[in-house]
């Protein structure tokens, strides 16, 4: 959520160390659509910056895409891109685990779409493109206003968020996030979404999912060998 987009040239030198290293690229890009590099009065709809599913000849990206920051989360509707082979695999693990997103989102969006054609299509992403790149630029006025020497930041050029580097001597960032939160601002702490957490989450519900097997393994245990007294004391 840091607000920037990868330079094409960052993107085609991470893609030529996954080459070297015979590595494979998850492009999670939820925040695509919401790209507003030159401010709300040039907004480029739909001639957007395209990611490393463009630059993949050998079938080593795998491109997640999702309805979520675009139409409504509530759809709960994404769809993925890639190496043929293994788009049939995730459609099959997905079929035999879930059934597939939605149906009745997926007749929804798909009528919505029709009824759209590009052409509105476009037209909705540009408004809310417009509507995110202004909002961006009210947030990053008001932390100049506010938070000049206290903190760090970049104009936001894509997303919805405004990252901020508390750089003051004692700065508080809960203090920060009461007082934002009082006037209606949402603040969202770094460490929430910085990869030690997430890894700690992770091993989290790992462990509570291996706890919650031991337990249902222990029941199950238990309830076998009181069949088994039953039967016993019965045969007795």
């Amino acid at each position: 959520p840091t607000g920037a987009v990868m330079p094409p040239a960052r993107m085609a030198a991470l893609y030529e160390l996954a080459v070297k290293w015979d590595l494979v690229i998850l492009e999670d890009d939820a925040y695509f659509w919401l790209q507003y590099p030159d401010g709300p009065e040039h907004v480029p709809g739909l001639q957007l910056r395209p990611g490393f599913l463009s630059l993949d000849v050998d079938g080593r990206v795998i491109r997640v895409d999702t309805l979520s920051k675009l139409l409504g989360p509530g759809f709960r509707l994404g769809w993925l891109a890639g190496p043929p082979a293994l788009a049939h695999k995730f459609a099959l693990y997905t079929a035999g685990t879930s059934i597939g997103a939605n149906m009745l989102s997926q007749v929804m969006i798909h009528q919505l779409l029709t009824k759209w054609g590009r052409q509105g299509f476009e037209a909705f992403v540009a408004q809310l493109q417009q509507r995110y790149a202004r909002q961006a630029a009210v947030a990053e006025a008001a932390a100049a206003r506010h938070l000049a020497g206290l903190a760090e930041w970049q104009l936001a050029v894509a997303g919805m968020f405004l990252w901020l580097k508390m750089t003051a001597p004692g700065a508080d960032s809960r203090k920060l996030i009461e007082a934002s939160s009082a006037e209606g601002v949402m603040v969202i702490p770094g460490h929430l979404i910085s990869v030690p957490h997430l890894e700690a989450a992770a091993c989290a519900r790992q462990q509570q999912q291996q706890q919650q097997r031991c337990n249902a393994a222990a029941l199950a245990a238990a309830a076998q060998y009181e069949g088994a007294a039953q039967q016993q004391l019965q045969a007795e």
